[in-house]
């Protein structure tokens, strides 16, 4: 990577206040596209990073996904809420680095509790990844739902936006 091209130094997070509803555009707009993202979450040890399959919802405030409840990203989800998630588009830019965007979002992971409420977000993710039937029906399959408390969109390496759900 040419250091010319790239001034990291520059890096500065935007205030959306002027362009809120651009930024917004663009965060549903890469959430909508990308099926995976990188669930963040910790134990007194270390951090870690586990791939999930999600479903976010139109308001963009909550993200359903699912797990067994034998795994360690369950032990983790139950030893600490407060995760962070990861999506990204890298896999559509991969020549040109300076157009990846990516999104990190805060926020606040519960199990999801309640057959109707179980029901309702085995729906959604299952209309958006059909595939996961066979774990969606398992006896061991627990729903979380991550309240989103920040989002943070970098574009073109160095620019980053901030925006919080109301």
């Amino acid at each position: 990577m040419d250091k010319k091209k790239f001034d990291l130094q520059n890096e500065h997070l935007h205030k959306n206040d002027s362009n809120k509803n651009a930024v917004l555009s663009k965060i549903r707009r890469l959430l909508l596209s990308e099926d995976f993202a990188i669930l963040c979450t910790k134990d007194e040890k270390a951090a870690y990073g586990s791939l999930v399959a999600f479903y976010i919802s139109d308001d963009l405030k909550h993200l359903i996904f699912a797990t067994p409840d034998y795994t360690n990203k369950y032990k983790l989800l139950n030893y600490c809420q407060q995760v962070s998630i990861v999506v990204d588009d890298r896999a559509k830019h991969q020549n040109k680095i300076s157009n990846i965007s990516a999104i990190t979002m805060n926020g606040q992971a519960t199990q999801v509790t309640g057959k109707d409420n179980i029901d309702n977000a085995k729906a959604k993710l299952l209309d958006k990844h059909g595939y996961l039937d066979e774990l969606t029906a398992s006896d061991s399959c627990v729903f979380f739902n991550v309240e989103i408390k920040r989002c943070l969109y970098v574009t073109h390496i160095q620019e980053v936006y901030e925006w919080v759900p109301d």
